[in-house]
């Protein structure tokens, strides 16, 4: 009797835990992540040049590695063969939203296959989408940059978990809240220059963030964030090279350049900053590549 009561109560616990996680996403982020798996199906169905051209931005940014425009870059290629022979395929599991409803990001795993006659291996990776509401109240992509792995981080089918961290209520003026967010971005870089990195994460990095880094194993949760700020002892210098703010000024991204000097490593990085609870700005997302030097 005592084990089928065990039982009883550890459903229901865990029945609770899925509504619970459910209801957590908003109506405007359920938009959202339909818009990222209909760009995904897509792109298995015609290819990813027609995927990226229909539901990138006009002033949508990827990275080759160089951050480019999309649209400009990819608009002049020659259309591929129908069927692709090779196919991107790829589905949200994590991702937020701000108050306004009007930014939010989007990540997840993805599978690249070849289907030519080279039959080159399955690739596997993370992407990393930021989007953006347009005049038209349709979603498109406004930045996107992924990190290649050496194995699959997760199936394309497990189950999508909304960020936990809540936003400040507290909010400023869009110019304002923009001001310090660029603000808390110019200290970061302050600190990592003048001091440490360490020092830098330490001050800004938010308990529940997840930093991409190409090739390495995603950094995810408090234990784990804790212990990859230990490691960035280094000096680290970057520069800012464009920003955006969501319309409630509680969420926004910066894109930039960066160089990890004792590595003589450089290259680009995208960073998602959100108000936490005490309306101080925290880094919630920091995803990088590395350009090749010379």
């Amino acid at each position: 009797m005592k084990y089928l009561l065990a039982m009883l109560l550890l459903t229901l616990s865990v029945a609770f835990n899925i509504y619970s996680q459910h209801s957590r996403v908003s109506e405007q982020l359920k938009s959202l992540i339909e818009s990222e798996r209909s760009f995904a199906r897509l792109s298995v169905e015609k290819g990813v040049q027609a995927s990226f051209l229909t539901w990138f931005a006009d002033d949508g940014i990827n990275f080759q590695p160089e951050p480019t425009n999309l649209k400009e870059s990819w608009g002049s290629r020659p259309v591929p063969k129908d069927p692709p022979p090779v196919v991107l395929d790829w589905a949200p599991i994590y991702g937020d939203i701000s108050i306004s409803g009007d930014l939010g990001y989007s990540t997840g795993p993805f599978r690249i296959e070849d289907h030519s006659p080279q039959r080159r291996p399955t690739q596997h990776g993370l992407f990393f989408s930021i989007w953006k509401k347009q005049a038209d109240d349709s979603w498109k992509v406004v930045v996107d940059l992924g990190v290649q792995l050496d194995g699959q981080f997760a199936s394309l089918d497990a189950e999508y978990q909304p960020a936990s961290g809540a936003s400040s209520r507290n909010l400023l003026p869009h110019d304002d809240a923009r001001a310090k967010m660029i603000e808390a971005e110019e200290s970061f870089w302050l600190a990592s220059r003048t001091v440490s990195a360490e020092k830098a994460w330490k001050d800004r990095l938010s308990s529940d963030a997840r930093i991409y880094r190409p090739k390495e194993t995603p950094v995810i949760g408090a234990e784990a964030l804790q212990r990859w700020i230990k490691l960035q002892t280094g000096r680290c210098t970057g520069q800012t090279l464009k920003s955006d703010l969501a319309a409630s000024g509680d969420l926004g991204y910066t894109i930039g350049s960066y160089e990890l000097h004792d590595q003589n490593i450089a290259g680009y990085y995208v960073r998602v900053w959100k108000l936490d609870r005490n309306a101080r700005w925290r880094i919630t997302f920091d995803v990088t590549n590395i350009v090749p030097k010379g």
